[in-house]
């Protein structure tokens, strides 16, 4: 290919010139640099921070574990077959109770729980649970009033309310076989 005339005049050397960059202007002066440093150092601390909360919590609000509970043992009983059924159907439920944390002298209060524990556990079977009939046990709101039967008589057994504090505070079955609804 022949030269052209333009390409003559300029020669060999403005054509590297044109394949160079042109020289770098600085976007930020010093100062910038080092505002723009400190900023990513306060965003980075920032994150740690809250993320460090997050694991102390486990994610979520503080949950008080100050409260003590004590293991009545198992109730069960086996309930009248429904509709003409020939197989009895078994309830079981194990009974826990949970103690005011606010009362003076918690462990004082679980020591005689636990001393009862027998006594209690013959109030819950005797007078509470098998009292009850098979109709009252297979209702769906029947656990619930038997949690707060239980717990206004053994707070009864305990003596009452003292300072307007009952003693046992809640009645939870962390374990249960109920019957099937039909």
């Amino acid at each position: 290919m022949a030269p052209t005339a333009a390409s003559e005049k300029t020669g060999a050397s403005e054509s590297s010139e044109m394949l160079r960059p042109p020289p770098s202007e600085r976007v930020l002066s010093p100062a910038g640099y080092v505002g723009l440093a400190v900023v990513i150092g306060v965003t980075i601390a920032i994150v740690l921070r809250a993320t460090a909360a997050f694991q102390e919590t486990g994610g979520t609000p503080a949950v008080r574990d100050d409260y003590e509970d004590v293991d009545l043992g198992q109730v069960s009983r086996e309930l009248a077959p429904e509709g003409g059924g020939l197989m009895r159907d078994p309830l079981t439920l194990r009974v826990v109770v949970v103690l005011n944390p606010k009362v003076p002298d918690p462990a004082a209060l679980k020591l005689q729980v636990e001393r009862r524990r027998n006594l209690f556990r013959d109030i819950v079977w005797s007078e509470i649970f098998n009292a009850k009939s098979d109709a009252d046990l297979r209702k769906p709101a029947g656990l619930e009033a038997l949690k707060t039967e239980i717990r206004q008589r053994l707070n009864q057994e305990l003596g009452g309310t003292k300072d307007g504090q009952e003693m046992i505070v809640r009645v939870v079955f962390p374990d249960r076989k109920v019957p099937e609804r039909r």
